[in-house]
């Protein structure tokens, strides 16, 4: 399976071609505001450094934010667009699952501005390749998700979710973003 992703939530500007599990090719720069000019052009090298065409991309994929709107709506125009066009499937992701998936084992907690001193945030336990959402995606007030992150806190919400009274493992809590 062939998977053409793009995220165009966030100023950084992410693309890659993916089969399977393995990425074959991928650009991450910082695009800004020009997500409308710099995408295209970073899709079209994608294709040229696989050698592939639309055509042979099975879904393409798009970020569904939270994040910039203008940006989301960038991405999701231009996934629909190439979907529409080879008659193949669009399909969308949460740009804090998506952040949450490339971390590293342990409890995850994306982080993306949201202006005005607040973030979107939630928070999710990945083990392997299984993701659990702890707590639901989110807009939180900086200072009251630093008062609320604690190790105590996600360990209390993870065993409340597994309903085991200890994890048996060591606790790690991992911030990922761009703006913590």
């Amino acid at each position: 399976m062939l998977y053409l992703c793009l995220d165009t939530s966030t100023p950084i500007l992410d693309c890659a071609i993916i089969s399977g599990e393995t990425i074959l090719a991928d650009i991450c720069k910082n695009a800004g505001k020009e997500h409308s000019t710099v995408a295209l052009p970073a899709i079209a090298e994608l294709f040229q450094r696989t050698r592939l065409t639309p055509q042979d991309i099975d879904i393409f994929v798009a970020t569904n934010g939270p994040g910039s709107f203008t940006g989301t709506r960038i991405g999701a125009a231009i996934i629909q667009a190439m979907a529409h066009a080879t008659a193949k499937k669009p399909a969308g992701i949460s740009t804090l699952e998506l952040m949450a998936w490339s971390g590293a084992d342990g409890t995850v907690s994306p982080i993306i501005d949201a202006r005005r001193d607040a973030v979107f945030n939630a928070v999710y336990h990945k083990t392997g390749n299984t993701l659990t959402e702890i707590t639901p995606p989110r807009r939180i007030q900086r200072a009251e998700l630093a008062n609320e992150q604690t190790i105590e806190s996600c360990e209390h919400k993870w065993n409340a979710w597994a309903k085991t009274p200890k994890i048996t493992q060591e606790l790690k809590l991992i911030y990922l973003g761009g703006s913590i």
